[in-house]
């Protein structure tokens, strides 16, 4: 994952064409591979209801889903996670 820090106006511009917003805080700035968890739990702790599309029976081949540990750690805040996948 490329840091959006470090990527600058272009960068951002480049995610905006395709996303309606991005999120990066300077705190993830050099958290390596995991920078998505760390990314993540920011969110989580900003947010009061995490809405998530998630499927329970997804099994990545390499490593933990990003959303799966997202929702977990939601879950150990208490947080109101609404699942959209049907």
């Amino acid at each position: 994952m490329a840091e959006y820090g470090n990527g600058g106006k272009d960068y951002r511009n480049y995610l905006l064409s395709y996303y309606e917003d991005a999120f990066y805080d300077d705190s993830i700035l050099g958290a390596g591979v995991l920078s998505y968890v760390k990314r993540n739990r920011l969110m989580v702790n900003m947010c009061d209801v995490l809405v998530v599309y998630y499927n329970l029976k997804y099994k990545p081949a390499r490593s933990n889903s990003g959303t799966k540990l997202a929702v977990e750690y939601a879950r150990q805040r208490n947080k109101f996670v609404i699942n959209v996948f049907k």
